[in-house]
């Protein structure tokens, strides 16, 4: 290799070297101010957030002291109310004048009334709608609607014996008692005029008042005294009904088609008629509601 050749590797090499050089210092340069960036970058980053979490943290703490003061004002108002007097009714005003009187409204349809014909043992033949009569055989009450008897109600079943003894039986379980009855609970013998005086107390005390009357007693007037009244073909006038607070018990005592006519004390009525009739073997309970009788 001669000289030259030498020279001219030697300025390559000398040229390489110093772009080399050149740029090693760029690139550090260029490094640098990547670094410069990266760290502005990362220090804006960081205010934001610093700013962002103060606003935050601001907010919040600015909500808490509004809320704090309306909870303050509230009180302050609430205390300022509490010691307002509340106003009071005023005096009442006067009543106005009445208003005129309205029309009188459309008179109503008359209800339909029932005609009460009596009692028979069978359906009257001549009939008017809305009329109605009581069965003496069947017990039941019917009503005729224009063509013919319907049914309206009918007698509730007798009641059954009673388990008790009755007055006569009282009086006569007494008597065979006393056959046997020598002494009392103390030993001493008891005497004949001790169980008479007593079968008598019983008796007058507990037995009912039986009158029986014919047509000659006719009209005859119910008495106190009188409690189960016997009799046929005849007119019974009962007493006033505010005079009497006990039953009363009527019977027809004949088959034969004798009645007894039951008539009110003046204007009283019974069952809100002005006479009612018993006929043949029938037997009725009365009871006054101190105004007028009724018929069980």
């Amino acid at each position: 290799m001669n000289d030259k050749e030498l020279n001219a590797i030697n300025e390559y090499k000398k040229y390489v070297d110093e772009n080399l050089k050149k740029n090693s210092i760029v690139l550090n340069e260029y490094a640098k101010k990547e670094k410069e960036a990266i760290n502005e970058l990362k220090e804006h980053t960081q205010k934001e957030k610093i700013k962002e979490h103060f606003t935050e943290v601001k907010s919040e703490l600015v909500n808490d002291i509004l809320d704090e003061i309306h909870k303050e004002d509230n009180n302050i108002i609430e205390k300022v109310l509490e010691k307002i007097p509340k106003p009071k009714d005023g005096i009442k005003g006067k009543d106005g004048i009445d208003g005129i009187q309205g029309k009188n409204g459309i008179k109503g349809k008359d209800g339909i009334s029932l005609t009460f014909l009596g009692t028979f043992t069978q359906h009257p033949t001549k009939a008017k709608i809305n009329d109605y009569y009581r069965n003496s055989i069947t017990k039941n009450v019917f009503v005729y609607d224009g063509k013919k008897w319907n049914e309206l109600i009918k007698d509730g079943q007798s009641g059954g014996m009673g388990g008790g003894l009755g007055v006569r039986d009282v009086r006569k379980e007494i008597n065979e008692r006393a056959k046997d009855a020598y002494f009392d609970t103390t030993g001493t013998t008891l005497s004949s005029t001790t169980l008479n005086s007593a079968i008598i107390e019983v008796d007058s005390a507990t037995y009912p008042t039986i009158t029986t009357i014919t047509s000659a007693d006719s009209p005859y007037t119910i008495t106190s005294v009188d409690d189960i009244i016997l009799g046929n073909n005849v007119t019974v006038i009962l007493p006033l009904a505010s005079s009497r607070t006990t039953k009363l018990n009527i019977k027809n005592d004949t088959s034969a088609t004798n009645t007894i006519t039951l008539s009110g004390n003046g204007v009283e009525l019974v069952s809100l008629v002005n006479t009612y009739n018993i006929y043949e073997l029938e037997s009725f309970e009365l009871i006054s509601d101190l105004t007028q009788w009724w018929v069980l």
